[in-house]
């Protein structure tokens, strides 16, 4: 047992690094999108997290309703609105978690 784990231990070391997404809307997902409140400029909209992905150089969360942030090392995360620009003021953008950890807004 004890050499089992010093082999896989040394191929994970070796390997590339990893990377890792979970979908929400996957129907084997095994919990549910947490729901969150988005509102710009005083017009809101509930929605949940579609997916999220992250690796070691950043991460990105997208959401049901077409927000989407993307994290880059220590960078500001850049908030990419419905219609594909990103958003310049981020002042106008407030969210509420519905479900617990749902706003990754930065």
């Amino acid at each position: 047992m004890l050499r089992t784990m010093m082999f896989v231990g040394i191929l994970l070391a070796a390997g590339p690094a990893w990377a890792g997404c979970y979908d929400y809307t996957d129907p084997a997902a095994l919990q549910s999108a947490p729901r969150a409140e988005i509102c710009v400029s005083g017009a809101c909209e509930t929605t949940a997290i579609q997916f999220e992905c992250g690796n070691a150089n950043g991460a990105t969360v997208a959401y049901q309703n077409g927000w989407r942030v993307d994290y880059a090392g220590d960078a500001d995360p850049v908030v990419t609105a419905p219609d594909g620009k990103p958003l310049e003021d981020r002042t106008a953008l407030v969210c509420r978690d519905i479900d617990a950890d749902a706003c990754r807004f930065g």
